[in-house]
């Protein structure tokens, strides 16, 4: 039984901590503050400074190779179960949760958010054995299994799928409130209600039309659109085949997290070790969707899911 990296327990919590607080701050000054004071962190829950990142890849030194990957659309949980995982002692701190692909046009720039292979032989010196990975929630990326497969194309993919009526609601909120000195400006004294915009989105859809409808987080399209994993898990199991996937329902890690963490150490192949209970850090605001609008979104997401369910073979509460 492996015993707690109380110091890289304590590196992740600082982490997540000073960049929840900048993300979420009201004014410019505090917001300032806390970019200052995050330069230097050795793990981070956003993107690293890009100095940061072009400094470690213009050293000679070389990279892990990430031996898995957590994936999940915005607001299903992926920051919490990250946590878990990483706190493990033999997994090596890459330098981000959300270890950052699009946008950086190079292999290069992308693995520097990675550990060295110094520090994994350190790691397996002291516990036998030492691994890393990538966590992001960037479904549905369509481009992202590609770009996955550069990193290893035989890494482990963990999935997490949130009911998509539960995610969209709660990715709305989310730029709602991650994002209210824009709201305040008159510029969007317009924008409408969340209801009106998975309307517009619904029939976007329908059309075959744009659905650009998010504000803020997420990978572009609409909050609708980051329900919908089955395009995105099709093309996931196409590229790393279904034996190398671990899918994980939403409500199932956060009805009892340890149990879903433990049986990722096992697929990981982990010696044992009891993980340090997670707080919470960016639960959000709680708000109630209005059950009409939650009918029609049922209703649109059922058939899909019926389908997401066959091709995963497994079935969920959604």
């Amino acid at each position: 039984m492996l015993n707690p990296d109380t110091k890289k327990i304590k590196a992740i919590e600082q982490g997540v901590v000073i960049d929840q607080a900048m993300l979420t701050a009201k004014n410019k000054t505090v917001r300032t503050w806390y970019s200052l004071r995050r330069q230097f962190l050795p793990f981070y829950f956003l993107a690293p400074p890009k100095w940061r990142l072009k400094l470690r890849a213009a050293s000679k030194q070389e990279r892990m190779q990430a031996n898995f990957s957590l994936l999940g659309a915005v607001r299903s949980g992926t920051t919490s179960l990250s946590e878990y995982i990483i706190q493990h002692p033999c997994v090596a701190l890459p330098l981000t949760k959300e270890v950052k692909i699009g946008g950086l046009f190079s292999k290069r720039l992308v693995e520097a958010q990675l550990p060295t292979v110094s520090q994994q032989r350190k790691i397996e010196d002291k516990y036998g054995k030492a691994i890393t990975g990538y966590c992001t929630p960037s479904m549905p990326h369509m481009l992202l299994p590609y770009l996955l497969k550069s990193l290893n194309k035989n890494m482990k993919v963990f999935v997490m799928l949130r009911d998509p009526v539960d995610r969209a609601f709660a990715h709305w909120r989310w730029d709602q409130e991650i994002s209210h000195r824009f709201f305040q400006d008159p510029l969007f004294e317009h924008v409408p209600n969340f209801s009106t915009l998975i309307e517009l989105e619904m029939q976007g859809m329908l059309n075959h039309a744009n659905t650009q409808t998010v504000q803020i987080s997420g990978v572009g399209g609409g909050y609708l659109q980051h329900s919908n994993y089955l395009p995105f898990v099709v093309k996931l199991i196409e590229t790393f085949g279904r034996e190398n996937i671990m899918f994980i329902n939403s409500s199932d890690f956060f009805e009892d997290p340890l149990k879903v963490v433990n049986d990722i150490y096992q697929v990981l192949e982990l010696p044992e070790y009891i993980p340090q209970v997670v707080s919470i850090k960016n639960a959000g605001r709680k708000a109630n969707l209005d059950p009409e609008v939650e009918e029609k979104l049922r209703n649109f997401f059922q058939p899909i899911n019926e389908k997401l369910f066959d091709l995963i073979g497994e079935k969920y509460d959604w």
